[in-house]
């Protein structure tokens, strides 16, 4: 084994503008190109989960006529040279590291080739293929499980709120502990009490000398209306 070898995944997309007959040719080119770099086409499987079988608008001639080779008709994110659709292909390559850049280049002057990305990666074996069969699948009828049983959207979440009671259900009292207020608070009252009491003791005192003081006028006037 060449050490310098790497494993290397390729996609590239054909424009859809092109007959099957014309797509096969363009694969021919791109499978020329790396064989004339000294690399080698790996098998890519016909069950790999990219090549599924309900590719979008092939229809059953094209099928036929791309049988085994790991291509599959798509829909665009978005149109590429007035394409809508494209023919995407996945190749599976050993090749040395330092051609990498020589083979982009060539995949790029391909006629018909809108798009190509080469990255590393090592071919999937069927039991990785089987595993990643069995997660989609799982996620499918999550996602279909989910659509089932929509929640209303005047459901408020239960954040927040009392759970419902069950018929029967008897209710838990909570006895709530007495709250106990800080030593600090408790001076601070004691203080503001006795200020209010020393208060109210100068206003008393106060009027009982300004009822004295009168009474003692009253007294002189008294005294002074008798003296002959």
């Amino acid at each position: 084994l060449d050490k310098n070898m790497k494993n290397y995944e390729l996609l590239y997309i054909i424009s859809s503008n092109i007959t099957p007959q014309e797509v096969k040719t363009v694969f021919g080119e791109v499978n020329d190109i790396v064989l004339g770099l000294k690399g080698k086409i790996l098998e890519t499987p016909q069950n790999h989960p990219f090549l599924r079988a309900d590719s979008q608008g092939q229809n059953k001639d094209e099928q036929k006529s791309l049988a085994g080779l790991p291509v599959t008709k798509k829909r665009l994110a978005y149109p590429v040279e007035k394409n809508k659709n494209g023919y995407y292909v996945l190749n599976n390559l050993e090749l040395e590291a330092d051609k990498i850049i020589e083979l982009d280049k060539k995949i790029k002057l391909v006629k018909n080739v809108l798009r190509h990305l080469i990255i590393k990666a090592e071919p999937m074996s069927q039991e990785e293929i089987g595993r990643l069969k069995q997660l989609t699948e799982r996620k499918r009828k999550e996602k279909e499980g989910k659509k089932e049983t929509p929640k209303s959207k005047t459901e408020k979440p239960l954040i927040g709120r009392r759970a419902p009671e069950k018929v029967g259900e008897k209710k838990e009292e909570v006895k709530k502990s007495p709250e106990v207020p800080e030593v600090k608070e408790v001076k601070i009252e004691k203080e503001e009490i006795e200020k209010e009491k020393a208060l109210e003791g100068k206003k008393k005192a106060k009027a009982k000398k300004i009822k004295l003081g009168d009474l003692e006028k009253k007294l002189d006037k008294i005294l002074d209306e008798t003296i002959i």
